[in-house]
């Protein structure tokens, strides 16, 4: 049960490849204010689900699963970054 748990939080929490859920209904929403109440409160729903599992959140497993999923997000952000100085650098 604990399982099933954990795999429905990791679609509340930023975690990869889980996360696209979140991302594809921020990308839906366009209304200022139900896009902040849904960035504030998803998350709090997968923890409150992890809670409810009895998982601790400094737990090995989704301390690794966290820095992975950081780790893509960055190699992400820094090539979307040096795409947009590469562009900048071809008008100048």
């Amino acid at each position: 049960m604990s399982f099933i748990l954990l795999l429905i939080a990791g679609f509340f929490l930023p975690l990869f490849p889980l996360s696209m859920v979140f991302n594809t209904l921020l990308d839906k929403v366009k209304h200022p204010v139900a896009r902040i109440l849904l960035i504030l409160i998803w998350p709090q729903i997968g923890v409150l689900l992890l809670f409810a599992a009895h998982l601790p959140l400094e737990s090995g497993f989704l301390v690794v699963w966290a820095l992975f999923s950081a780790v893509l997000i960055e190699v992400d952000a820094s090539t979307g970054q040096a795409r947009r100085i590469e562009r900048i650098s071809r008008t100048l």
